[in-house]
């Protein structure tokens, strides 16, 4: 049987904003490892315990399958003295120290959300800000790291159930997506006149 080890790992780099919290609970769950993932700062720290052979896989998942938006700039690893956890979380980001400021760019509209925004019935079809945690605007609305919804410009918008359900889902594509809202929860688009009207339109994208 593997000797069961701990290990924490700094990164930094494009690690915020596209997806990899999410990525790395995922590639742990899947693994078998125990441990926590956070924002800390501008970095991502991750907080890893199992079998030394898994946390191999672990961190060769990372290098190599990160999602496509990431960008790697340093790789900092550690032993640590085993603790014992006994599930893997994405726990609440801390402020840390902003050694560099890697931003994401807005990122388009991916694939998966051009289907549903063209899906007549679907809850997001033709909704203008349609996003999830691949695509949709990073840092046109970003005030501050580390890259949480209440540091982005989308505090003032507070995800309705069914967008909160999508939220805590680990299967979801929205799961721990920020942006995370649909024509009930979030922002609108509507055409104003000169007097600061609204022009009467089902669809103000089209005129």
């Amino acid at each position: 049987m593997n000797d069961v080890k701990r290990t924490i790992i700094t990164l930094t780099g494009i690690v915020q904003g596209v997806g990899f919290r999410p990525f790395v609970y995922r590639t742990a769950c899947r693994l078998g490892l125990f441990g926590w993932v956070e924002n800390q700062g501008s970095k991502v720290i991750i907080d890893v315990e199992g079998p030394e052979e898994n946390i191999r896989s672990f961190i060769c998942a990372l290098k190599n399958e990160s999602p496509k938006n990431a960008e790697i700039a340093e790789f900092d690893m550690r032993a640590q003295p085993f603790l014992g956890y006994t599930d893997f979380s994405i726990r609440a980001s801390t402020v840390g120290v902003n050694t560099a400021n890697f931003l994401s760019g807005d990122i388009a509209v991916c694939e998966s959300c051009m289907k549903e925004f063209n899906a007549p019935g679907n809850k997001r079809y033709e909704y203008p800000f349609i996003c999830c945690t691949h695509c949709g605007p990073r840092y046109s609305i970003i005030k501050r790291l580390p890259y949480d919804r209440n540091n982005t410009t989308m505090v003032e918008f507070e995800m309705c159930p069914q967008c909160e359900v999508e939220y805590r889902s680990s299967g979801d594509r929205r799961f721990h997506a920020q942006t995370n809202c649909c024509p009930d929860c979030g922002p609108i688009l509507k055409l104003l006149d000169a007097r600061g009207n609204t022009v009467d339109s089902s669809d103000p994208a089209k005129m």
